[in-house]
């Protein structure tokens, strides 16, 4: 197999707000280890000099697998206060060559791109499941998904950011409240509530396991984070252990733990 002989694979989640890479070691034998890992934001001028960095930094190949998340004005994508969605589709070509740009004048090839929602299986994959629902949550958008015998019915959620201040502490929390238990009839939508069927959670958003309180009260069912762990990670793969990092970074890492090599 090709990634015996290149046995690093480095996979890039595109979000509109932050860019998330994570590089997988992947030797016969072996579990797969993950040996670098970096979030950078995707508005900053420095945006293609810190990705030339981070890869020249941790000596990874220039292949890099996309998982390239939608905006919040693309065909399928609704707002989180909405009811009932569409399908949401790959861009077209000349989309995903202008979202993927800076990585390709960072130097890296892209070969491959994929929505968030296809890499959910792998993501639960990885933890010994073949089903659940599984909540990527962002600052401005959310996908939703349902696993389950190889298919995945999602939604992409976009919601407006945070406001920057608020009168008090309890406006705010009331806010973060509004907001994420309005994920709640999606997920019954979908069939993420049913009885049994695991629920995990991930992704950037700030402070991830206390935002999810109000969906555990709304729903009456008990959430997985994960915030704690990434599989075999090699020292100071991560820039820390704080829990946002680790949540962060699990999307990307499943894919490239688990995508086929060149």
């Amino acid at each position: 197999m090709a990634w015996l002989n290149a046995p690093h694979r480095v996979a890039a989640e595109l979000a509109p707000a932050v860019w998330t890479f994570a590089a997988a070691e992947r030797r016969r034998g072996t579990a797969p280890r993950l040996v670098a890992a970096r979030a950078i934001g995707a508005t900053g001028a420095a945006l293609v000099d810190d990705i030339r960095a981070f890869r020249r930094a941790a000596k990874l190949p220039i292949d890099v697998s996309v998982i390239l998340w939608p905006h919040a004005t693309d065909e399928g994508v609704v707002p989180i206060e909405t009811r009932g969605a569409g399908p949401v589709a790959v861009p077209k070509a000349r989309v995903i060559r202008d979202r993927v740009a800076p990585l390709v004048r960072a130097g890296s090839l892209v070969t491959e791109v994929m929505l968030p929602h296809e890499c959910l299986p792998a993501l639960i994959a990885l933890r010994g499941l073949t089903s659940a629902c599984v909540i990527v949550a962002h600052t401005a958008m959310t996908c939703v998904g349902v696993v389950g015998d190889g298919v995945v019915e999602a939604r992409y959620l976009s919601s407006a950011a945070p406001k920057p201040s608020f009168d008090s502490e309890s406006a705010r929390l009331l806010a973060r409240y509004q907001h994420i238990a309005s994920l709640a009839p999606h997920i019954r939508e979908i069939g993420g509530a049913a009885p049994g069927l695991r629920m995990i959670v991930t992704g950037p958003l700030p402070s991830l396991r206390a935002a999810m309180v109000p969906l555990v009260e709304e729903l009456d069912h008990e959430i997985d984070v994960l915030d704690g762990d990434v599989p075999s990670p090699a020292p100071h793969a991560l820039e820390s252990a704080d829990p946002d990092d680790i949540s962060g970074v699990q999307l990307a890492w499943a894919l490239a733990a688990t995508a086929p090599g060149r």
